[in-house]
């Protein structure tokens, strides 16, 4: 089995605590103080490395690198705030060389993290910085031929984005997918994703949720599938084409919309009415 690690804001006390260090020079403190929770898992030099920058690569086989990002440094509630910081932990010129490098050597990667470079669909805010936001998705635009997938947790939510430009078009990206929470904390259900993918190409194909009702007596001893993408939303892939043509039907079929909302939450029945059809459409992009 091979084993990632995922550091988010809720690892470190106070939330979203994390010190900036130079990872060239110096293990980080924030970093040791959780890393123990993975070393059953990690080799010693994978645990130096943590240390210094929390982030990492793994080859999950031969054709396929999991990446996976420090994305706390990002967040605009971050301490100490460090916006200022172009690149912290030289995170974004490691992830351009790693790509360069699975490039070259013919391989393809899914990115990973916590924090999603995105805007919250249950607050309506950026969970990003803007500049680190601009900065990801130039790097992600520039190598849409070798990610295959971006996977990130955080708001809580089961949800596809796809980006667009300005000018109303599909970039040349990768969608984007967020997943569900073990903790209910904002109105969700806790739910996990199993996903499938292509094992010649890599791409995704489908997700199915497991998820448990907390409104029951016992709730975690009930988990069960709640859906899976295909059936839900029609879908033969996960692919841009696939995702621009559900967004369409959002648009035009609110009993599909209402069904996606449904399901952003694990089907809790503590999720508020969905009652602006256009303002949660557009949040999807």
């Amino acid at each position: 089995a091979t084993y990632s690690a995922i550091t988010g804001n809720s690892d470190s006390v106070p939330d979203y605590e994390m010190l900036i260090t130079d990872p060239t020079s110096e293990l980080n403190p924030t970093l040791m103080a959780i890393s123990d929770a993975w070393k059953d898992f990690l080799t010693r030099d994978e645990m130096e490395d943590f240390n210094r920058h929390g982030y990492m690569s793994f080859a999950i086989d031969e054709r396929l690198v999991l990446i996976t990002l420090n994305t706390v440094p990002y967040s605009p509630l971050h301490t100490p705030k460090s916006s200022e910081v172009k690149d912290p932990f030289g995170q974004f010129e490691w992830l351009e060389k790693q790509l360069e490098i699975i490039r070259s050597e013919n391989q393809f990667a899914y990115v990973c993290g916590h924090v999603p470079p995105i805007v919250d669909s249950y607050g309506g805010k950026p969970q990003w910085e803007v500049q680190y936001i601009r900065t990801y998705k130039r790097i992600v635009g520039a190598f849409s031929d070798v990610i295959k997938a971006q996977l990130f947790g955080h708001v809580h939510s089961v949800e596809m984005r796809l980006p667009i430009q300005k000018q109303g078009l599909s970039m040349q990206t990768t969608p984007l997918f967020t997943a569900g929470s073990i903790s209910p904390l904002f109105g969700n259900n806790p739910s996990f994703i199993v996903w499938e993918y292509d094992a010649f190409t890599y791409e995704l194909l489908d997700y199915s949720v497991y998820g448990s009702n907390i409104s029951t007596s016992q709730p975690f001893f009930s988990w069960s599938l709640l859906f899976r993408a295909s059936e839900a939303y029609k879908l033969t892939s996960l692919s841009t084409r696939n995702l621009q043509f559900l967004l369409g039907q959002f648009e035009s079929d609110s009993n599909i919309l209402e069904q996606y909302y449904w399901n952003t939450k694990a089907q809790s029945h503590r999720q508020p009415p969905l009652v602006d059809y256009s303002g949660r459409v557009s949040r999807l992009s």
